[in-house]
């Protein structure tokens, strides 16, 4: 069954900071071999993250952030560990996606679109078999293009990923934040992120994954669960409930969310 994550930390490929991913409770982690890391440092990252995964017992799903200049030598080093997968920056065509899977075919592919190209071909690239997760990176697509890095100029282009992810069955992500300081600010942002209809938020700090996974557990499952039953025990295709109509595409939302709370034990 294929897991349904909501928060996915990054952790820079140093070793003090990889020790601590016990201690979060982020659905998954990725180790980031690419921005987070001076051009000079490569090879130690690589060699850091061969350390750490290694000797790596935890539960929490592990991908890596590679290079893609740099995959042919980063990829077959660390098929060698139990990863979930990799994140692939900058991926702008399904072929980016199936020259990475061709290397590693049986890890997942976290296909990170944040540059223009990424953006106007987002539907070859959701829709190709080998991408498991689309992402976007509003960082560079902002540098690269010039529009302003605020959710009023970004609007159209994280409906633009959420839809073709959705229509493709794939899980999306938004992109991060660097507001590590005022987090009621940053609820507001995680809650726009969930409105969107994104499946979680990408993030830099352990104090933003506790918020993510607050604002995408909020939800009264107990409600849902009482609305579902008296769908199914009513033998109709409209339910009149407490003042609100509900109808089969209600029903099946409300069926999902409260199979990722079993998974989730919530």
């Amino acid at each position: 069954m294929e897991k349904n994550y909501h928060s996915i930390l990054f952790v820079p490929a140093v070793c003090n900071m990889l020790l601590k991913i016990e201690s979060i409770d982020a659905d998954a982690i990725v180790i980031d071999l690419e921005d987070s890391v001076l051009t000079g440092d490569k090879e130690r990252a690589l060699a850091v993250t061969e350390d750490f995964l290694r000797n790596y017992t935890f539960s929490t799903d592990i991908f890596v952030r590679i290079n893609p200049d740099r995959m042919k030598r980063e990829v077959p080093v660390l098929n060698r560990f139990k990863i979930e997968g990799y994140m692939l920056p900058k991926t702008e065509k399904a072929e980016d996606i199936q020259q990475l899977h061709a290397m590693a075919p049986n890890k997942k592919i976290i296909a990170l679109i944040e540059t223009l190209k990424g953006i106007v071909n987002v539907e070859e690239i959701v829709s190709d078999e080998n991408a498991a997760i689309a992402a976007f990176g509003a960082e560079d697509f902002t540098e690269q293009t010039g529009i302003k890095n605020e959710e009023e100029f970004l609007s159209y282009f994280k409906s633009r990923i959420v839809l073709y992810a959705k229509a493709f069955h794939k899980q999306v992500f938004d992109t991060v934040s660097f507001n590590i300081s005022n987090m009621e600010e940053y609820r507001k942002s995680v809650q726009r992120t969930k409105d969107y209809g994104f499946s979680g938020k990408l993030a830099i700090h352990p104090k933003q994954v506790v918020m993510i996974n607050e604002i995408y557990s909020d939800i009264d499952s107990s409600y849902y669960k009482y609305v579902v039953d008296e769908y199914y025990k009513s033998q109709k295709a409209v339910l009149q409930l407490n003042g609100r109509i509900y109808e089969k595409p209600h029903i099946e939302r409300m069926e999902k969310i409260l199979r990722e709370c079993r998974e989730k034990g919530l």
